[in-house]
């Protein structure tokens, strides 16, 4: 993932396996996921890729998440508007994300059950120092049910930034979300810079931003 191309290097590789794969149903669950959970490539690669695919042979579950995926990239990928949404934060106060317009933002889906999220979030506070000079910031929105567990994490993970909790999940239902942690990179206009993105790439696309 470090490489400058690897979203290339990506697609020759998934484009080789499916071709000598077509009927297999571990290529739809490679499709799914790659377009719903971590979207790395563009839609026209993906419909490209899934031409190729015997649809007969998938399971149906990975061909509807592999529609879904596709929908939401239309609707909130890369290029486009991201979502306008008001959540509440750990004072109870509603908060309008166009209120961070002006500057890069990540917004971060993650829940306090989740550990690959809190792994993940020293990481997030260093990219945080590194960049706040640039006008950057960050937004982690919770998908906990109970407020307490999400106020504990917020408090022992130290995460001093804007926090926002999707109690019903309408969000993150709206955006399309199969897993956790998730994110958005959005620049100061409120377009979608990138989705799901590395920490590498996050610091890759903010310094290019920023020179």
């Amino acid at each position: 993932q470090n490489k400058e191309n690897f979203k290339s290097l990506l697609y020759d590789k998934l484009k080789s396996f499916i071709e000598e794969n077509k009927n297999h149903p571990f290529s739809g669950v490679v499709l799914g996921e790659i377009a719903a959970i971590n979207p790395i490539l563009t839609k026209n690669e993906l419909v490209e890729l899934y031409a190729k695919i015997d649809t007969t042979k998938q399971n149906k579950d990975d061909l509807e998440m592999f529609k879904k995926g596709i929908a939401n990239l239309d609707k909130y990928g890369i290029n486009k508007p991201f979502l306008e949404f008001t959540l509440p934060n750990t004072k109870d106060t509603n908060i309008d994300i166009t209120s961070f317009l002006g500057k890069i933002t990540l917004v971060d889906f993650w829940a306090s059950w989740c550990a690959p999220c809190r792994i993940k979030h020293p990481e997030l506070i260093k990219l945080k120092s590194k960049f706040e000079p640039e006008n950057f910031d960050i937004l982690s929105v919770s998908i906990d049910d109970k407020k307490s567990n999400w106020h504990k994490a917020i408090e022992k993970d130290n995460l001093t930034w804007t926090n926002l909790i999707d109690i019903d999940k309408k969000v993150n239902d709206e955006l399309g979300i199969q897993a956790i942690p998730f994110n958005y990179l959005i620049d100061e206009y409120g377009i979608v810079l990138g989705v799901n993105l590395s920490i590498v790439e996050i610091e890759r696309i903010v310094s290019e931003k920023a020179s």
